[in-house]
């Protein structure tokens, strides 16, 4: 449980919270999770990243008491990255065959859920969140970032933290401001120039060749910024890591700017991001129906379908997201 809020309790007066889920960041994980002990329904379909998504998304809701909700997913459309940078996530294998057979359903089961998805072309669903999270915090809400990613620890700040769910037998984790110093060795302002300097190789982001993660730290701790490690180059020691850091100041310049998430990208009226009963979507239970997750039509709507039981059927039910209090 999350305590880091009572003064908002002590007032009476909760403050507006607006959960936003990378939805595509989080199907992945659902279907790694899923690997060992694969779900199929009686056709063959694979299921098991549809039930793992599904999962969270109703322990968010039901559980951690989510009202204002949103899923952020990127599309195949080349981004503004793309054009800065042709090699950006060239290494990044295909989507493999069992996950690309349930990405349709995807879609449809946020909407049955009656939530809202933002899918734009052109920019990341970081970008989607990074946009809505600026909106958010200017408007006085609070935010809870629902995925894995690293990347969002440069969004984390007042009044946004970030929600990583359970999986399997990992615990949830909850960071804010000080897990990201203690993981990374810098603050949340300071990770864009991190990653600029250490790069990323999820993303083929090159940064400064031959400095890793621990170098980039020490660099920042005794620098506040990029542009203060460039004014101070001829102060920096070794001599070896000096040079590295010149021959590469135009790679650490450009990796930044891939690495850093867009926040003017879009704006929406976030009172409309609003969370209802799942047990009053008729078509969320259809769609359950069809996809076989008996169970969870049981959990949801106390009723159970009268059909073969499936392998979805046998999956353990999702864990508890602590409330965000």
């Amino acid at each position: 449980m999350d305590n880091s809020r009572a003064d908002d309790r002590a007032r009476g007066e909760p403050p507006r919270r607006l959960y936003l889920v990378d939805g595509s960041a989080l199907v992945f994980r659902a279907h790694f999770a899923f690997l060992r002990r694969p779900l199929t329904t009686s056709q063959g379909l694979p299921v098991g990243a549809l039930y793992g998504f599904l999962t969270t998304l109703l322990a968010l809701i039901r559980d951690a008491g989510a009202r204002h909700l949103a899923v952020a997913f990127d599309t195949a459309a080349p981004t503004f990255r793309h054009e800065r940078y042709p090699d950006y996530k060239a290494h990044r294998p295909e989507m493999p065959e069992e996950l690309a057979a349930q990405m349709p359903y995807v879609g449809p089961l946020v909407e049955a859920l009656g939530l809202t998805r933002f899918a734009r072309d052109g920019i990341e669903a970081d970008d989607v969140i990074g946009s809505l999270v600026e909106q958010a915090r200017a408007e006085g809400w609070e935010v809870v970032i629902v995925s894995s990613d690293k990347d969002f620890a440069q969004l984390i700040g007042s009044g946004v933290r970030q929600f990583v769910p359970p999986r399997g037998r990992e615990p949830e984790r909850w960071i804010d401001a000080e897990a990201v110093r203690e993981r990374f060795g810098v603050r949340p302002e300071q990770f864009v120039d991190y990653l600029a300097l250490c790069g990323d190789s999820s993303d083929n982001i090159p940064g400064v060749r031959g400095v890793g993660p621990k170098t980039a730290a020490k660099l920042l701790q005794a620098h506040p910024t990029l542009e203060a490690i460039y004014e101070q180059l001829e102060s920096i020691t070794p001599p070896g890591l000096r040079e590295k850091l010149r021959r590469d100041r135009e790679a650490a310049l450009l990796s930044r700017e891939l690495v850093t998430i867009a926040t003017d990208r879009l704006r929406t009226e976030l009172e409309a991001l609003t969370v209802g009963d799942p047990a009053e979507r008729p078509e969320l239970r259809a769609l359950l129906a069809e996809l076989e997750f008996e169970q969870l039509i049981e959990r949801i709507f106390g009723e159970r379908e009268a059909s073969t039981r499936s392998a979805a059927e046998e999956a353990p039910a999702p864990r508890r997201a602590s409330r965000a209090t």
